[in-house]
């Protein structure tokens, strides 16, 4: 895969009762500790410390960085992943029209950037989805509007990535 740690998914912009999160995913075959891994957006010059502690995100497991991890769980009552809560993220962190969520290591190198428009899906309280961890974040195909029943998929695969076995009853 191009890069190990991926944006997955991103509610940027939930209901009011929900705060915006972004789902990371360890796309290789290690695992990884982030800290000091940073995140940021197209708007501001400001890169926000992820976890000052060790974090360990195994192989193929997620992970979701959100302001308020109370709120989020008021919300989804059981998410099958660790949350790590950045209160010093700014309220209204991205834009609903066009941003950019960048992920840093702990060089402060890019692991991973996704410049998306609304225009590319996560509109109407629902979630962005990326389709395929190893497909393009660059390319507006490889993302789309969660079609799962509660809006997203936090801490779980995507609704729109393809399915491990596609089995047809003839």
């Amino acid at each position: 895969p191009p890069h190990t740690i991926i944006v997955n998914e991103i509610m940027y912009a939930p209901p009011s009762s929900e705060p915006e999160w972004i789902e990371l995913y360890n796309n290789s075959a290690s695992t990884v500790d982030l800290k000091d891994w940073k995140l940021s957006n197209k708007s501001s010059s400001t890169k926000y410390l992820i976890s000052n502690q060790h974090v360990f995100l195994n192989p193929q497991q997620f992970i979701l960085v959100t302001k308020d991890v109370a709120r989020l769980g008021n919300v989804y009552t059981a998410i099958p992943a660790v949350i790590l809560e950045i209160p010093t993220l700014p309220t209204f962190h991205f834009t609903n029209s066009n941003d950019a969520v960048a992920v840093f290591d702990s060089r402060n190198a890019p692991m991973d950037s996704v410049l998306y428009s609304s225009t590319w899906g996560g509109t109407n309280n629902r979630s962005l989805e990326r389709l395929e961890p190893d497909g393009s974040s660059q390319s507006q195909s490889n993302w789309g509007t969660s079609v799962n029943p509660i809006r997203s998929t936090p801490g779980t695969k995507n609704s729109l990535t393809s399915k491990d076995f596609d089995l047809v009853v003839q």
